[in-house]
């Protein structure tokens, strides 16, 4: 009796040690399939650790395999675009936090491409060309956004800005050099150097010692010329961006649109600053005219109701009172602040935009509607035997 216990003890080891090595084959051949736009669907519907441990066994396992590849990077782009998306949605104050996160996975998705390309040399194909640049994109914007709040325990917000734009311009150089990457790619890009320089203005205007002379009387810090060049600058990379993508996909099409309400922007955010009231009010003046512009093809295109023709009508409204109030005042009883004053204006300002281009980035995400995602049914299944199957850690969490 006891050899019969014993031997069907030994049975049922047998047995689920087999079931447990089909069960780790399966989770590999579901982890090697798994597509690594799969993210997109998941966090649609909330389950973003789901996402993210899926898309880090991944890789884990590609790296495991077959080194940094392609995929491993392609993988790990993924998870950074993961995290982009959060922190556009991200209503709990953890915006910094998360556009970091997305920053380092792109870095190292970076780094393991570029060595492929280094390696293949003139043989390189476009499309990993193309990768490289994506990620090098969303990484310059992931560090202007991380900016935007300030320092990171290891990075300043200066050294996040030039880190962000060495990634732009490299973005922006490759798709300049291959013309198969020009036209939306490029505008793409040209477009996030702009909103670089616009992040650096807004930056600047909340520093302590901005002032609105032309210096500060002990010669340090950057004052209305400096901030001149930042807006000016992004200005011209937005008319550069609005250029590319007409001749791309024409004046009415919504990135168009897009490009002309950032330039309005530039000059009503700029109106806001103290400084000269003449220059103010030319500042309000450019601003009003590129809303009516911008307002006439969106309301044509998209109608009344579009929520961004909604906030163009606000914003209109806005530097159009602005505007009023300013005529109505002479130049020799303008407001004069003392020091005090302009640091509470420039943090009221900040606060103001900060507050705004999150508004803007959530929406952005909301409009034009996402593409459905075409998911391997095969790796669909297998995403569902591994929640099933308690594999993937955090798998029973909801997200």
């Amino acid at each position: 009796v006891e050899e019969g216990e014993g031997g069907k003890d030994e049975k049922i080891k047998k047995m689920r040690e087999k079931v447990e090595q089909t069960q780790a084959l399966q989770q590999k051949r579901i982890l090697r399939e798994l597509e690594p736009k799969c993210w997109e669907k998941l966090a649609e519907q909330g389950y973003f650790q789901k996402a993210e441990d899926s898309l880090n066994s991944a890789a884990a396992l590609e790296c495991e395999e077959n080194g940094e590849s392609e995929r491993y990077a392609r993988l790990l782009h993924a998870v950074g675009a993961l995290y982009d998306f959060r922190s556009n949605s991200d209503v709990t104050g953890q915006q910094q936090a998360l556009s970091i996160v997305s920053a380092k996975y792109c870095c190292e998705s970076a780094k393991a491409l570029r060595v492929i390309v280094s390696a293949r040399g003139d043989t390189c194909e476009r499309e990993l060309t193309s990768l490289l640049a994506a990620v090098l994109l969303l990484r310059g914007r992931s560090l202007c956004n991380s900016a935007l709040d300030g320092d990171v325990p290891d990075m300043t917000v200066d050294v996040q800005f030039s880190e962000a734009h060495k990634d732009l311009d490299e973005a922006t150089a490759l798709r300049e050099t291959s013309g198969s990457l020009q036209g939306e790619g490029l505008a793409e890009s040209v477009m996030a150097v702009g909103y670089l320089w616009y992040c650096k203005a807004g930056r600047l205007v909340n520093q302590k010692g901005y002032s609105n002379r032309k210096k500060l009387l002990d010669g340090s810090g950057l004052g209305p010329e400096e901030l001149a060049v930042m807006y000016k600058k992004a200005l011209e990379n937005y008319n550069r961006s609005l250029a590319l993508y007409i001749s791309s996909v024409g004046e009415e099409h919504t990135d168009s649109v897009r490009m002309m309400c950032n330039a309005a922007l530039v000059f009503n955010t700029w109106s806001k600053v103290p400084d000269d009231m003449e220059q103010r009010r030319e500042r309000m003046v450019q601003g009003e005219e590129a809303y009516k512009h911008v307002l006439e093809i969106q309301e044509r295109v998209f109608g009344n109701r579009h929520p961004r023709t909604l906030r163009i009508k606000q914003d209109l409204g806005d530097l159009q009172k602005r505007k009023a109030v300013l005529d109505g005042l002479a130049p020799d009883v303008a407001p004069v602040l003392d020091d005090e004053d302009r640091r509470k204006e420039a943090d009221d300002l900040m606060e103001e935009f900060l507050n705004e281009r999150r508004k803007e980035r959530k929406a952005e995400r909301q409009e034009p509607a996402r593409p459905p995602v075409d998911i391997d049914p095969l790796a669909t299944e297998g995403w569902n035997a591994l929640v099933d199957i308690n594999v993937i850690p955090g798998a029973s969490d909801s997200g």
